[in-house]
């Protein structure tokens, strides 16, 4: 998987109080080719999202500040 899309990392101050894991969303490019080898299906393309998992998306995107 490529370093650095997923926050915050464990040696982040955030991350013991962080209530989710974020990906960017800039570099979530890079991670389209991995996603088979991924233990579970955490990354979607925005027009595939399952609508159970739609609330992330905005969570996702004011952790990054867009």
């Amino acid at each position: 998987m490529p370093r650095g899309c997923i926050h915050p990392k464990k040696d982040e101050a955030t991350s013991a109080e962080a209530e989710l894991l974020y990906i960017d969303p800039v570099d979530v490019h890079r991670l389209a080719g991995l996603r088979a080898g991924l233990p579970v299906s955490a990354i979607f393309a925005l027009d595939d999202l399952p609508e159970k998992w739609a609330e992330f998306t905005a969570k996702n995107a004011a952790y990054y500040g867009r």
